[in-house]
């Protein structure tokens, strides 16, 4: 499934699936991790969104009884002309199946399309393991940034 905004309340459930994770792997901000609320995040990416562009992608298995979402892909390009693939992630027993790369490159074609003169993600610190992933993606590391706890 593919949309902007109207979307971003049907990624909840793997927003928190993502943000767990991220607290049980950081290992200096996994307090403020854990503390953050979806809520936020969503109101946070509708402002950055505003006058730019947003893709949200889902990606819905449908099983015997129900359709069952395991992975999303938020996207933004703003009017700096910055693109950032802000948030993505594909639920534990679904990776390995080449869904997030599905996702990310869904996203980076969206923002080819787009007058962009940069392309930008972060990585949680402790979330390393994923800087393959997003090599193979064209995406390499520029600089830390350093936050004082």
């Amino acid at each position: 499934m593919i949309g902007g905004t109207d979307l971003l309340p049907r990624i909840e459930t793997l927003w928190c699936e993502l943000r767990d994770l991220h607290s049980s792997r950081s290992a200096h901000f996994s307090d403020m991790v854990r503390d953050m609320e979806f809520e936020s995040r969503r109101v946070g990416l509708q402002q950055k969104s505003e006058g730019g562009h947003m893709l949200v992608q889902i990606v819905t298995l449908a099983g015997t009884s129900e359709k069952k979402d395991v992975g999303y892909c938020v996207s933004t390009v703003g009017l700096d002309g910055v693109a950032e693939i802000d948030s993505i992630f594909v639920s534990e027993g679904f990776r390995g199946k080449g869904l997030g790369s599905k996702l990310i490159q869904g996203a980076l074609d969206w923002i080819d399309e787009h007058d962009v003169k940069m392309v930008r993600t972060s990585v949680l610190w402790g979330n390393e393991g994923v800087l393959p992933f997003y090599q193979h993606h064209g995406m390499y590391p520029r600089s830390i940034v350093l936050l004082r706890k």
